[in-house]
């Protein structure tokens, strides 16, 4: 399940902000596009909200709220990174920006990074109300090129208190600087391609092929990226559960721990806040809130086995780690999800094929030999600590001899 880059993403229509799931995780696959979380204190992130694209109807019915084109900008020199920079007056109540870059860039606005991007066909939009500030703001953006056409198109959306709406565009009205070069003099940006022409045509107004919409849903809905996760500090997320306030928690499948993520709300309000869970463990496959506490089934990480995680101190936090059962078994067939059983009442636990049950099974039979079926029936003695509602017996059951693994895999 590890990726170079990870998001947590929701798909909401009207006011539901329901959050959808792609293969059983909130934390999707997106390759070439990443925001920037900000890291405000030890242990804790903020993001704002980013409107994705997306393809067939529902793109058709969000194309009103859609941006204009921009000219495509760049330095005088196409194989090299500039850095690109306008200044513009702010007093606003709200602000938006959209851009991309052909083929990396990151936005900065006023000296904080708000957004970056490898994927000039996927670009980037996010409020930035809170960082403009009344007077002059300085919005800067380093561009680099990997090769081919270079170019750099952005709009910024502007609202003032009395509902007046005005834009900043790039244009040639920017300057360039290269980013390689300490004294490098500055110059006016080049316009390498008119609002959209070039080899990328309209793709700042959403007009992009649909094989590039990393996202297809059904009319009336909007998706959202939360949050774009930083591997160094926080890993590579494989498991997610809702506690009993509606708050997210993840799991990294290495050494980084447990994460409580607080979504974005959908009035745009606010921005996406995760935090360190203190608790001591980590390589969770399994998460599930249940009876006022997480139950966490590691595979490998802290030890495989299952765990409840609790608050010990009435802070709202969990950090107090207990062992329940340890499961004996690892790896891709190890121990996996948790889940509650249809009464509400028992954990049901789902593990592969290389975990062995929980309790020791005593076979008071001959093992089977690899030269073919077996000719008696075999029997087995169960702990005192042990149940099955299956028949714990179970034997191979072949109509032709059994092709035996030589490596002993599965």
């Amino acid at each position: 399940m590890a990726t170079s880059k990870r998001m947590v993403a929701r798909a909401h229509a009207g006011g539901s902000g329901r959050l959808w799931s792609a293969g059983g995780l909130l934390a999707l696959t997106l390759l070439g596009v990443a925001g920037v979380a900000r890291s405000e204190a030890p242990g804790r992130w903020r993001q704002p909200a980013e409107r994705m694209p997306v393809a067939g109807a529902a793109a058709a019915e969000a194309a009103p709220g859609l941006v204009r084109p921009s000219a495509w900008i760049w330095g005088a020199d196409e194989n090299k990174a500039y850095r690109l920079r306008k200044t513009f007056p702010g007093g606003v109540r709200r602000a938006e920006i959209v851009a991309t870059s052909d083929n990396r860039m990151k936005l900065s606005l006023n000296g904080t990074t708000v957004a970056s991007s490898d994927a000039w066909e996927r670009p980037v939009r996010v409020d930035v109300t809170k960082l403009v500030r009344d007077g002059e703001n300085e919005l800067v953006a380093e561009v680099k090129n990997d090769g081919g056409s270079a170019g750099f198109s952005c709009r910024v959306l502007l609202e003032d208190a009395a509902g007046q709406k005005r834009d900043v565009a790039s244009d040639g009205s920017w300057t360039a600087v290269e980013v390689a070069g300490a004294d490098a003099p500055q110059a006016a940006a080049r316009v390498v391609a008119a609002a959209g022409d070039g080899p990328w045509g309209q793709v700042l107004a959403g007009e992009t092929p649909a094989a590039n919409q990393p996202f297809s849903v059904p009319p009336g809905f909007a998706v959202e990226r939360l949050f774009v996760v930083p591997r160094d500090e926080l890993g590579s997320w494989v498991s997610l559960a809702v506690d009993g306030k509606g708050r997210l928690i993840a799991s990294d499948q290495g050494d980084k721990g447990l994460v409580r993520i607080s979504p974005a709300p959908l009035d745009g309000s606010g921005e996406t806040i995760v935090e360190k869970v203190p608790a001591p463990i980590t390589g969770a496959q399994g998460l599930l809130w249940a009876f006022d506490a997480l139950y966490v089934v590691c595979n490998g990480g802290t030890g495989s086995g299952l765990y409840r995680v609790t608050d010990s101190n009435g802070d709202d936090m969990p950090d107090k780690v207990e062992k329940l059962r340890e499961f004996q078994g690892g790896g891709e067939h190890g121990p996996h999800n948790i889940l509650l059983s249809p009464d509400g009442q028992r954990l049901v636990v789902i593990c592969g094929n290389h975990t062995r049950v929980p309790f020791e099974v005593k076979n008071l039979t001959e093992p089977q030999t690899m030269g073919g079926m077996r000719t008696t029936q075999r029997r087995v003695e169960l702990a005192a600590d042990g149940t099955s509602r299956l028949p714990a017996n179970w034997d191979e059951d072949v109509i032709i001899p059994r092709m035996w693994d030589g490596n002993g895999h599965a």
